[in-house]
């Protein structure tokens, strides 16, 4: 199969676009995908539009095309073959009421449920069929279908054209990151179980608790370390300003500042990803001139700029609605930070532009500066939003955008400007260390000086 879809290269443009159009609709139609190496078809019509023997866009096309009738196909069958599937040897061995879970839970995530589908490998082979069998309307699988299959099949297609012909080394990392995917889909999913079963049970639950806390050992040493004990059981009250989120928050900074080291010894070393960013610098150098121009303008979106009018609405937005400005504050902070941060790591760390002429503005390149900024604001955001999100799956939707915007912010700044890929991951590390940082700062002393007013007042 794989010498078969190398031999696209080869075959006149209408072969070609028909071939990806069919991999793309087979791959999820009746469970075609586990065996239809669609993603790579993709991959490879984007390598045949890089060599200029068909139109870019009119790849694209053909792979959303093929995407969105294949899952149509899917979900036509899921709807008549279904219930006699489900309901034969295979049903049974997969157990009825764990069926009838499954297909509520898909239709109570409905879009968001065939959107996610579409970016795992074997969940996108599947979900068309069991959201035809699980009772979904047409309408609403087709609004995601079409969502989920444009993006998919434009994104693989310029993925295939900006690798060109070292595509091989693209679309393996690309199925890495559908497993990677696949695998933070089934924690995910394994974690809200295990929380729904804990719920049901939390009787039994807390009798075992109180059982375990009367055992003798742990009697002892509950009455021995009592103050210790109380210190480290404050430090994870999703309440107090000290409590969870402070202890989150340091843990997180623990965390990035860890990857930090490991970029910077890197960076000045020349060694590791350090040693990689000239080969990447150099294949990012050498693109078509309209694919430069549009990424630009994603650039000139997703930069210092772009941040600061984001955090200036969202700011004022909850200032009208709290009726207080503390969100405003945090993210001019950290707006304002993380320019000044990544102004003065550049100068300590003195990394000189190879690309460097008078003509430029940017004589020293780490870290990469919209990603630097980007990134704190995006942190900041989750701050201020995340609380007021009802359920916790749209919060996980939504960091996931977040980190989506970031990538965005990073890859265009790598694709249009002379940074290298060392500093827009190092950007990335610091701005959202600046944001985690200033959010955990503004809100100790936020609640420091409610908490003063109140003793004042009292």
């Amino acid at each position: 199969m794989s010498g078969f879809l190398e031999t696209l290269t080869n075959l006149p443009a209408p072969v070609v676009w028909a071939a990806v159009f069919l991999f793309a609709m087979f791959e999820t139609a009746a469970f075609a995908g586990l065996a239809v190496p669609g993603e790579t078809a993709v991959v490879l019509g984007g390598v045949v539009a890089f060599q200029g023997k068909v139109p870019l866009a009119a790849m694209a096309a053909a792979a959303s095309l093929g995407a969105i009738v294949g899952d149509s196909v899917g979900f036509y069958l899921g709807r008549r073959l279904g219930t006699k599937v489900l309901g034969g040897r295979l049903g049974a061995l997969m157990g009825r009421d764990r069926i009838e879970s499954t297909m509520a839970r898909i239709r109570a995530g409905g879009i968001k449920a065939v959107i996610l589908g579409r970016f795992v490998g074997v969940l996108r082979a599947v979900m068309p069929f069991a959201a035809g069998s699980s009772g979904m309307s047409y309408a609403r699988f087709l609004v995601a279908s079409v969502v989920g299959g444009t993006v998919w099949g434009t994104g693989f297609t310029i993925l295939g054209f900006v690798a060109g012909n070292s595509w091989r080394r693209v679309e393996r990392y690309a199925g890495r990151a559908s497993t990677v995917l696949a695998v933070v889909v089934v924690t995910v999913v394994v974690l809200v179980l295990l929380a729904r079963a804990a719920a049901k049970r939390q009787d039994r639950i807390r009798q075992w608790w109180h059982r375990f806390l009367d055992r003798r050992p742990v009697a002892w040493v509950r009455q021995r370390y009592g103050r210790q004990l109380a210190f480290v059981g404050k430090r994870f009250r999703p309440g107090p300003v000290a409590g969870l989120q402070l202890t989150a928050a340091l843990v997180g900074l623990a965390v990035l500042g860890w990857l930090l080291a490991v970029i910077l010894v890197q960076v000045l070393e020349v060694t590791g990803l350090a040693a990689v960013d000239r080969r990447v610098r150099e294949a990012l150098s050498d693109q078509p001139p309209d694919l430069v121009h549009a990424i630009h303008r994603v650039h000139m979106a997703l930069s210092a700029y772009g941040a600061t009018g984001v955090a200036a609405l969202a700011g004022a937005v909850t200032w009208w609605l709290d009726k207080r400005p503390r969100a405003l504050v945090l993210l001019a902070a950290a707006v304002a930070g993380g320019v000044a941060v990544q102004a003065a790591v550049r100068a300590l760390v003195a990394r000189p532009n190879p690309f460097f002429t008078a003509g430029r503005l940017v004589d020293r390149t780490f870290p990469a500066a919209s990603t630097t900024v980007v990134a704190a604001t995006v942190v900041a955001l989750l701050v201020v939003a995340l609380p007021r999100v009802p359920r916790w799956t749209r919060k996980v939707t939504w960091t996931f955008v977040a980190i989506g915007v970031v990538i965005a912010t990073a890859f265009a700044e790598l694709f249009t400007t002379d940074v290298y890929l060392s500093d827009v991951l190092g950007g990335a590390v610091i701005g959202a260390s600046w944001g985690l940082a200033v959010s955990v700062a503004v809100a100790a002393m936020w609640r420091t000086g409610r908490a003063r007013d109140a003793d004042v007042r009292g």
